[in-house]
């Protein structure tokens, strides 16, 4: 009895102590980005399993969590467990992992300033006719059959800064033209041919200048110059014209020269259509004088065909053009009479670079 007595508190020793020796607080363990672990669900890694969970979110009952399927031994059968997150700098790291923040990159802002000059090489022909000094007219068109050509020298050259639907334009223009021909009518000092007959020079300097707006279609992008089709564009122009006039003769009788300088208004309007992504056709005219600084008359008109390419990573273009420029003044008196009507009209190749 006594026996019994000793060995029933030890037997119920032995069979509770497994309850009250377990660590009622069970030990926190950081959990492992590469660590994966079974669920009823399937395995899972550790971050999956706290990215899908909140801390905040209530544990679901023994009840609703789905019973082992026999592939193994499961953390989660019937009793609720309880996840314990790793430290920010961890879960943002693992985060991070599987995430990388986006690379950012700085943007230019809309409608750049952009420059573009083109230079052009011109082969002009002519109609003209002049009155110097109170000669005769001459007739120093060519090519002419009454005329001989002796020297002929042109070129020109573009340029643009543009921002947005704003720009201002400049362009500047040069010819000289030699020939032999002869006065057009007699009179008391030139009563034969060999008395009309002689060398007459024009040489003329001309720039145009003013602002642009467009009306039509988007500001000029280099983003899309050899790769993309901007929509048709229209440009109307405003500013002014200057002119250098030179005109001599020479015969037999008489050396003569004058010269003017010109300036006026002028109005114009430039389209461009992109017929391909590196196509491009292009229609500029211009109407000037008005009557101001003794010009009746000005106008310009260019067809341009020009294919665009990179050179060096900059924004290129060869044209192709065909120019035709007229100018009708008359101004000065006396020996400084000088009365010009000439039309010139040619091909132009042209080379151009925009920034």
């Amino acid at each position: 009895m006594r026996i019994l007595r000793c060995v029933l508190p030890l037997a119920f020793i032995i069979a509770t102590a497994p309850a009250w020796a377990a660590d009622p607080s069970p030990a926190v363990v950081l959990a492992d980005p590469d660590t994966t672990f079974r669920t009823p669900w399937g395995q899972t890694s550790a971050v999956s399993a706290i990215e899908n969970s909140s801390p905040s979110s209530p544990i679901e009952s023994p009840e609703s969590l789905p019973s082992g399927t026999g592939e193994g031994p499961l953390l989660l059968d019937r009793t609720p467990v309880t996840l314990h997150y790793p430290p920010p700098m961890q879960l943002a790291q693992a985060a991070g992992a599987s995430n990388p923040a986006p690379a950012t990159s700085t943007v230019g802002g809309p409608n750049p300033w952009i420059f573009g000059a083109t230079l052009y090489l011109w082969i002009p022909f002519a109609t003209s006719t002049s009155t110097v000094d109170g000669l005769p007219p001459m007739d120093k068109g060519w090519p002419r059959a009454s005329a001989t050509l002796m020297n002929l020298y042109a070129g020109s050259g573009d340029f643009q800064l543009s921002k947005g639907n704003w720009g201002i334009f400049g362009n500047i223009a040069g010819s000289s033209l030699g020939v032999k021909g002869t006065l057009l009518r007699e009179d008391s000092r030139h009563p034969t041919r060999e008395d009309r007959s002689g060398y007459f020079y024009d040489s003329y300097v001309s720039g145009q200048y003013g602002l642009s707006y467009r009306i039509l279609g988007r500001p000029l992008d280099l983003t899309t110059w050899a790769r993309g089709k901007q929509p048709i564009a229209l440009d109307l122009l405003a500013g002014a014209q200057t002119f250098y006039f030179s005109s001599s003769v020479n015969t037999q009788r008489e050396q003569v020269s004058v010269s003017a300088t010109l300036t006026s208004p002028l109005v114009g309007a430039r389209f461009s259509w992109d017929m391909a992504d590196r196509w491009n056709l292009g229609l500029t005219g211009s109407i000037g004088g008005f009557g101001v600084s003794d010009t009746s008359l000005t106008w310009q008109t260019d067809l341009t065909v020009a294919y665009r390419f990179h050179m060096w990573s900059v924004p290129g273009a060869l044209s192709l053009s065909f120019r035709v420029q007229g100018l009708n003044f008359d101004t000065g008196s006396g020996q400084d009479r000088l009365k010009v009507k000439e039309t010139l009209y040619g091909p132009i190749l042209g080379f151009s670079m925009f920034f």
